[in-house]
């Protein structure tokens, strides 16, 4: 069951009751969220935008059933810290890779 149609459903009061606190998701009596402000968001988020898909399943294990499934839209002002993580890999990462590369190459040969 998807969660917006769980939430909308009349077993959403009493169940949300005994679900353990879920800090990765917003919760309302007519929608769900991921938070914005959770490492899961950023985590999903990046894995859509370099898989090339518009959304995405978020699922959810909880000892309370019906398990939770979340579905996940792309947020494109996302775009922005995928291009500034690409930037700094560029910058700061590959280069440091690439020296430690051609400094094994050089090592490995003598």
């Amino acid at each position: 069951m998807m969660l917006k149609d769980f939430m909308a459903s009349d077993k959403a009061t009493n169940v949300m009751k005994n679900v353990p606190a879920m800090p990765y998701i917003k919760a309302t009596k007519l929608r769900a969220v991921m938070n914005p402000n959770h490492c899961y968001f950023h985590q999903v988020q990046c894995q859509m935008h370099l898989a090339g898909v518009s959304h995405a399943l978020f699922y959810v294990w909880t000892p309370v059933s019906p398990q939770l499934c979340l579905e996940v839209e792309r947020n494109e002002s996302y775009n922005a810290t995928i291009a500034s993580a690409v930037q700094f890999c560029k910058n700061h990462f590959l280069p440091h890779l690439l020296e430690l590369s051609n400094t094994g190459a050089s090592s490995s040969s003598t």
